[in-house]
């Protein structure tokens, strides 16, 4: 089937766009408040929910649980990407999971910071461990099968380039929505007298999943795959399909540098709240500022990057 250029206009871009407004916002919350809301530091007003174990002097418990919820999600994301390849439901490969998905994946978002008891307690340990799994889980049937809508709604290069920017943009928005997370935590405090910091927390995290859970709602039932869908269900094995993906050395270099990527903003992120409120003094709302101004200066660059896309490509060039 052939692609109708009028199908992805403005109002197509911006609905798909906000499926990816959504993940940032819930993997975000993840990131920054995980270990913050856990372990948090002396004067924050909050205390630890989790016994501070550590294994070879090491790693601790948590940061253990941490490492191994993104192992679980590395694991199921070659999985999932397969079964959706070899979907054949009367509404698309893609659409079907995201109507699964969307309400478990911010539902265990913020069920994540619901732990049995706000005291510490090894039971929060296993709380965390099955809500965490099923986060990754939940998120990553939405996830998958969605980006691969894209090279389907953005055939050509140059519509790839566009809905790619769209998306990077929709991203960076997630986390500046997601860095608001304290400052509405603190607003809380003060608008409905919560004496709970913890609470306080929760509430915030609450909302926020809410926002994120209505942007992943939006692609999965405003986008009609059958009108664009060009490829059929695949017929491969798990095997056969994993084994002929790890062998494209441009796919390796790819995962290295998305591995790279991700490494850098989950340090920078994760430890965000800590550097605000230990080394600093200031308080956390503050992370609201300063993950605002660093992402301002990246969008500065986007116009750039549009340029560059926008330069004559030279077919004689050689792939790396």
């Amino acid at each position: 089937m052939v692609l109708d250029n009028q199908y992805l206009n403005i109002k197509k871009i911006l609905a798909y766009s906000s499926g990816m407004l959504g993940w940032s916002i819930l993997i975000t919350i993840n990131s920054v408040m995980l270990i913050y809301f856990y372990l948090p530091p002396e004067g924050s007003g909050m205390e630890p929910l989790i016994p501070q174990i550590t294994f070879l002097k090491i790693f601790s418990v948590l940061a253990l649980i941490a490492a191994g919820g993104r192992f679980f999600d590395a694991v199921t994301d070659p999985w999932i990407a397969w079964r959706s390849d070899r979907a054949g439901y009367s509404r698309g490969r893609r659409i079907p999971y995201m109507r699964f998905s969307w309400i478990p994946a911010f539902v265990f978002c913020f069920l994540v910071f619901f732990p049995a008891r706000l005291s510490e307690s090894s039971i929060n340990i296993l709380t965390l461990i099955l809500s965490l799994a099923f986060f990754y889980l939940f998120l990553t049937i939405y996830n998958i099968p969605y980006n691969a809508l894209m090279p389907e709604l953005a055939q050509s290069g140059r519509d790839k380039i566009k809905l790619s920017t769209w998306l990077s943009l929709a991203y960076v928005l997630g986390l500046i929505f997601a860095a608001q997370t304290p400052l509405l935590a603190s607003l809380a405090e003060r608008l409905f007298n919560i004496t709970s910091r913890a609470v306080a927390y929760q509430l915030a995290i609450l909302i926020m999943s809410l926002i994120a859970g209505l942007c992943l709602m939006i692609p999965a039932y405003t986008i009609d795959e059958k009108k664009f869908r060009t490829g059929k269900p695949a017929v491969i094995t798990f095997r056969k399909s994993l084994s002929v993906t790890m062998k494209n050395r441009n796919f390796r270099l790819f995962l290295f540098a998305d591995f790279a990527y991700f490494m850098a903003v989950a340090i920078i992120s994760g430890g965000m709240l800590y550097y605000l409120k230990v080394l600093l003094g200031l308080d956390e709302a503050m992370s609201s500022t300063v993950f605002g101004s660093m992402i301002i200066v990246s969008i500065l660059f986007y116009p750039l990057i549009m340029y560059i896309s926008k330069l004559p490509y030279r077919s004689d060039t050689k792939a790396i």
